[in-house]
């Protein structure tokens, strides 16, 4: 624990307890906190089942009628009934800092509160609009909230937290938000079970180029061309398996050297130890994404002393740097660069030890949890030592502007 701890009130809709809640992000965040920071009480989870029915119907009313796409998120009565419960509960907590992990909206119309606020994401709404694809064909007052709101929670935090660069310097071009209230600080591994160093580095060679792919979107975490660079490895006559983790292939994606895992639960303990396993026996993960933020199994594989092979696309070059932890390849890459990419470094053991080494030792210095919180208790000690002045969102300003 610090010299000095603060209290603190992690403002989330989901379930923070929860390890499938953002792929476990906030259950992490939560201990994270926990550990470094001081006490912590939460928020969340906020599920009005028949409010949250209504806006779904909704939802689904808009894209049957004009076959658009509304965001629940951002819809501007559901924001201020969630901001009326959250406040309430903030009021009878008194904490000292309130950090709200992906959770910016809900942060607008939270009344009569004079702590700081720090958000904590990995993109923000502008960088969302067509990039993923439940944020295409967006209804236009979903666009015009979306920005609105976003523009009003990022002027009202004391402090902004990003996972990579990326999101930071959109922000700053987008939101016109000064680039000393942003800070980049890297996410950890969501794991309990984490292999001391040496057992990371003990990697077994044999014949076999054990493949992994992790995700639960097949094709946008790029699931054919994975399967693609199988193919075109064992054609070369490489001995190369793939286990697909996370989903279930189409039917025509069919290899007897590529196992399928359709779901590991990271809550049931005998699941944990079974990708503990896989994590340990794999000498490569493989996740040519079309569309990403920061990963969090990038960390988890790094962990394990495992070289990431994935794309140049959104904020992946903040966790995975080309010829240190992973390799970059760019997005019209197809499997045969990925094999090559294999064939190069895994063939040539010491190039192979050499990024199993670094892939460890990024983790150990910055893709973990416990660096995450201690850096985040240093924005939150600076708050509470100079507290900035914020703006003075009023009742009469929040409606108008939503």
């Amino acid at each position: 624990m610090p010299p000095k701890s603060y209290k603190v009130a992690v403002l989330t809709r989901r379930n923070p307890l929860d390890k499938r809640a953002w792929s476990g992000t906030m259950h992490y965040i939560y201990k994270s906190l926990k550990n470094n920071v001081g006490e912590v009480v939460l928020l969340g989870p906020y599920h009005p089942k028949l409010i949250v029915f209504a806006v779904k119907l909704y939802r689904k009313l808009i894209r049957i009628i004009l076959r658009k796409n509304y965001n629940i998120a951002y819809s501007g009565w559901f924001i201020r009934i969630t901001g009326r419960h959250f406040t309430k509960k903030i009021i009878k907590t008194q904490p000292d800092v309130i950090v709200a992990v992906s959770s910016t909206p809900y942060t607008t119309h939270l009344k009569n509160i004079s702590v700081p606020i720090i958000l904590v994401d990995d993109i923000n709404f502008a960088q969302l609009i067509g990039y993923y694809p439940n944020f295409s064909n967006l209804l236009q007052s979903s666009l015009d909230k979306g920005q609105k709101i976003t523009n009003m929670a990022y002027n009202k935090a004391a402090a902004i937290v990003f996972s990579s660069e990326w999101s930071k310097y959109s922000t700053i071009q987008e939101y016109g938000i000064p680039q000393n209230k942003i800070s980049v600080i890297p996410f950890g591994a969501n794991l309990d079970l984490i292999p001391d160093r040496q057992v990371a580095l003990n990697k077994k060679f044999n014949d076999e180029c054990k493949l992994l792919f992790l995700g639960v979107d097949w094709y946008r975490k790029g699931g054919p061309i994975a399967f693609e660079t199988l193919q075109i490895l064992l054609r070369a006559g490489v001995k190369a398996t793939l286990t697909v983790c996370g989903t279930t292939p189409p039917a025509e994606f069919k290899n007897e050297k590529m196992k399928v895992i359709p779901f590991l639960n990271k809550n049931i303990p005998t699941d944990s130890e079974k990708l503990y396993r896989i994590f340990l026996e794999t000498h490569f993960l493989i996740v040519p994404t079309r569309a990403d933020c920061t990963p969090i199994v990038f960390c988890e594989a790094n962990a394990f002393g495992i070289p990431v092979l994935t794309t140049q696309t959104g904020g992946i070059a903040s966790v995975i740097e080309t010829g240190v932890n992973g390799i970059l390849h760019d997005l019209d890459d197809t499997g045969m660069e990925y094999a090559e990419t294999i064939k190069k470094y895994y063939m040539g053991h010491d190039a192979y030890r050499k990024l199993v080494e670094n892939s460890r030792l990024r983790f150990e210095n910055r893709l973990n949890w416990d660096s995450w919180g201690k850096s985040v208790y240093h924005i939150i000690h600076a708050l509470q030592s100079n507290p900035p002045q914020r703006p003075n969102f009023n009742k009469e300003t929040i409606h108008s502007s939503l």
